[in-house]
């Protein structure tokens, strides 16, 4: 599959510019910095052999407020891991990072209710935060994206009980009385497809 041979390279603005320069030169290495929700990840390239995008993902922390970009309406909704014109808002999304080794991944919390609530992705649910387990990206037989966590191959986590229970205790105005449940579908904020 292509997915392992994608690179992290959401190049903008002048990131982009000193990219091309420095291609022209026919320079051998070169850093791009992502340009992406200002995440202070990022990846490092040699002409020919790229890091996979699913290394960095699994390896790299994201900011605790995950600034994104929300467009659309409250019917169809969508984000984008930068903000600037064209965006109804501008949302940070709470990351709580207490597992930082690696591989590690992120899940969400999502909610029926829309108080305290992030953004919205449809059909009455709510993003609450998110927080990062051990686990991967790339197990899903269905999506890349999808985080799955360590030792919960194969399981559906929506209705863990503890999963639950850590959205309750890491967002406790969002998530009182553990109202939330938890979902692996945070890898496009890495770029995963």
């Amino acid at each position: 599959m292509q997915k392992d041979r994608d690179i992290i390279l959401l190049l903008t603005g002048s990131t982009f510019f000193a990219w091309r320069s420095m291609m022209m030169k026919k320079a051998w290495n070169f850093r791009a910095w992502i340009a992406a929700a200002g995440l202070a990840l990022s990846t490092v390239a040699t002409l020919g052999s790229a890091i996979p995008l699913l290394d960095i993902a699994n390896s790299q922390l994201l900011p605790e407020a995950l600034t994104l970009g929300v467009i659309g309406d409250s019917e169809q909704p969508g984000i984008v891991n930068h903000t600037g014109g064209g965006f109804l808002q501008a949302v940070e999304l709470p990351t709580v990072n207490e597992f930082a080794e690696a591989p590690g991944c992120y899940l969400a919390c999502y909610s029926r209710l829309a108080d305290n609530s992030v953004y919205p992705i449809g059909d009455g649910i709510y993003v609450m935060g998110q927080f990062r387990v051990a686990g991967q990206y790339g197990l899903d037989q269905h999506s890349a994206r999808t985080c799955v966590p360590k030792g919960q191959e194969g399981i559906a986590i929506d209705a863990d009980a503890h999963l639950k229970a850590e959205c309750t205790r890491l967002f406790p105005k969002a998530c009182p009385d553990e109202a939330c449940w938890v979902g692996g579908d945070t890898g496009g904020f890495f770029g995963i497809q």
